[in-house]
């Protein structure tokens, strides 16, 4: 055995030990997770994929009863074509949209709370978005408010999205993250900090996104971008964690392998976003996004524990009580008790 395979396999044992520390108490060692981001890079993803097979034995899939819902009436042919898709190209576009409604109680909320400019700043505390005077190149929206929404809450609990998001992940879905923000045109050059340069995402094993445009999106408003093909393999050039220049990735891959993802208000996509991918500059207007993502594992980066409080519908209740596994994260607002 090689230094270098000596050197590799220590590392996995390394990071499956700190696995097992994390599951005691839900929370990843630091030098686990930077263990892992690196181990993704040293073995062009297949650190990942031992791991993924090894929690889709440990987590068994749910039963569902129901996968009709925004993203349609899916069928099991239909959820396996979609699963296939996702897995030759990194992502999908579904047919379904979100509905005009929704996406306007959605951008109500965003006009009417404070979100965070980015990047941070200490002279800038979260400020109302004002898309005729901009001060940010991106305006995040806290988690906590966000889900708070019933569109959200409604969102979250679809059974046609968690039933992509199983069968994709190969074990039972996990709500890692909910975010929203607004992406703005007041800055002429990419943002290294506003994820405008190619890049993959590493914060978890594995992890499927559900990305919905809340405004319509053109070439010239900031599409998603994305290098079809790009999840499963690397070249080894560009295995590094950090953020990568057009001109430097275009050496690798040919130009058909770029694709902008356009749509109008309410197109739902599913991206597997270990694949290259970035936020095109916007060259006019703005654009505003909302973002759902499960994983298989909340080992990795830190995570917000969310309050259950009384913002939240009945029947989010019962889906915690019911898939407690995928929202672990949902905890009880205690706040009141004396």
């Amino acid at each position: 055995m090689t230094y270098f395979k000596r050197l590799v396999y220590l590392l996995y044992c390394i990071v499956f030990y700190l696995i097992f520390i994390f599951r005691k108490d839900g929370s990843t060692p630091t030098p686990a997770y930077l263990g892992m981001r690196h181990l993704y890079c040293l073995t062009n993803g297949r650190s990942n994929d031992v791991a993924s097979f090894l929690l889709s034995i440990s987590n068994p899939e749910y039963d569902f009863k129901c996968t009709s819902g925004i993203l349609g009436d899916l069928t099991d042919d239909l959820i396996v074509s979609i699963v296939n898709n996702i897995n030759r190209d990194g992502f999908y576009v579904f047919d379904s949209n979100l509905s005009f409604d929704d996406c306007q109680k959605l951008q109500a909320l965003a006009f009417e709370t404070p979100g965070t400019p980015f990047p941070p700043s200490s002279k800038l505390s979260p400020i109302i978005y004002d898309r005729n005077h901009p001060v940010s190149v991106k305006y995040d929206f806290d988690e906590q408010v966000l889900v708070e929404n019933l569109v959200v809450q409604n969102l979250l609990t679809d059974p046609s999205i968690l039933a992509v998001a199983q069968a994709y992940l190969k074990c039972t879905p996990i709500s890692d993250l909910v975010a929203m923000w607004w992406s703005t045109s007041c800055q002429d050059e990419p943002s290294s900090e506003s994820a405008q340069f190619y890049h993959f995402d590493m914060d978890r094993i594995k992890f499927i996104k559900f990305f919905i445009y809340l405004s319509d999106v053109t070439t010239h408003t900031g599409p998603h971008c994305y290098i079809n093909g790009s999840h499963k393999h690397k070249p080894r050039p560009l295995l590094r964690d950090d953020r990568i220049k057009d001109i430097e990735i275009e050496q690798y891959y040919n130009q058909n392998d770029f694709i902008e993802i356009l749509g109008s208000q309410g197109t739902i996509i599913a991206a597997d976003t270990r694949g290259f991918h970035k936020g095109k500059p916007l060259e006019m207007a703005d654009r505003l996004l909302l973002q759902l993502e499960f994983c298989n594992s909340l080992f990795g980066a830190p995570y917000n524990k969310i309050k259950l409080n009384y913002k939240f519908n009945p029947s989010f209740f019962e889906a915690t009580q019911t898939f407690r596994k995928t929202y672990i994260r949902f905890i009880p607002d205690n706040s009141h008790v004396q």
